[in-house]
């Protein structure tokens, strides 16, 4: 079975956003996975699990 995909589009702060990828990509971890995962955490505590 194939893996389905759905795109995201999001506007952030570009100065966040750089900040945030030279974080991840020091990492290793692309920004879809930290996505997918923010995404479980919402579903998981039916909120936002940080606020």
């Amino acid at each position: 079975m194939a893996v389905k995909t759905a795109n995201v589009i999001a506007r952030v702060e570009p100065e966040i956003k750089v900040q945030a990828e030279e974080i991840l990509n020091k990492l290793g971890i692309p920004v879809s996975v930290v996505i997918n995962a923010l995404y479980h955490q919402i579903i998981y505590t039916n909120g936002i699990p940080f606020l």
